[in-house]
């Protein structure tokens, strides 16, 4: 403290005196802390809830198979109590099951994030809080995830290079938008809307000869057939004059 100092500089005080017995004080306050501990745990508890006690069983988590509980005040997470393991998700937006499906790197049930707006796309908690794949970006969902294999990953459901100026993200398709469907861009806002109300459309893995695009696999309901009557057909929708007629960008 000023006393002590100015005690040390007149010559009023010892320098290891005063250090000594700062020290000692010091300790006493310690002991007292800790033997108090307890209240100050009780008192917390009475007026805060534990992370452990909030929230609602939502997914599977892929290291002990136990369900998560999704914290849905801000700002939103996954809290696994058994492996006591928080997970950050995407802020401002809903948060669901994605069809039980797992993860096939980590073994987590995946989750679909819908923004307020419509874009959406699954993530898994482990792989968007921790990256598996070298270079990946960070917060890395399911759409930028470049593994090889994975039915979930943007080699999966990618279709074409973002159209939009210095941005270098994939459009891909969403495959939960039906019957309104469309395809987002994994790195902006940009959205193709797609042929409404077709029944059902796939990314499949062969490419347009022309643009490089990845064709659709789209099937119509019969009541809405294509020109030629069929209700399905597989094409570029960049490409093939009646897909692209069916289709806005936005």
């Amino acid at each position: 403290s000023f006393m002590f100092g100015f005690l040390i500089r007149t010559g009023k005080a010892d320098i290891t005196a005063v250090v000594t017995h700062s020290l000692y004080m010091f300790k006493l306050k310690f002991a007292y802390f800790l033997k108090q501990i307890e209240r100050m745990d009780m008192l917390f508890e009475a007026s805060f809830t534990m992370l452990a006690q909030t929230g609602n069983a939502l997914s599977r988590c892929g290291r002990c198979n136990r369900y998560m509980n999704l914290i849905t005040k801000r700002p939103t997470r996954l809290h696994c109590r058994t492996c006591n393991e928080t997970y950050n998700m995407p802020q401002n937006g809903a948060i669901k099951l994605y069809k039980e499906l797992r993860c096939p790197l980590d073994n987590f049930e995946l989750v679909l994030f819908t923004q307020k707006g419509g874009k959406s796309f699954p993530l898994c908690p482990l792989c968007y809080n921790d990256p598996p794949l070298e270079g990946s970006v960070t917060k890395m969902s399911c759409v930028e995830c470049t593994h090889p294999t994975c039915k979930h990953g943007i080699e999966a459901v990618g279709v074409l290079q973002c159209p939009q100026p210095d941005c270098k993200g994939i459009l891909y398709l969403d495959v939960v938008s039906g019957p309104k469907w469309k395809l987002d861009c994994n790195a902006c806002q940009y959205q193709v809307k797609l042929m409404e109300g077709a029944h059902k459309i796939s990314v499949t893995p062969d490419e347009c000869d022309t643009c490089g695009s990845a064709l659709l696999n789209v099937v119509m309901n019969k009541v809405k057939p294509f020109k030629d009557g069929e209700v399905e057909k597989t094409g570029c929708f960049v490409c093939d004059a009646e897909l692209n007629d069916m289709v806005e960008s936005t």
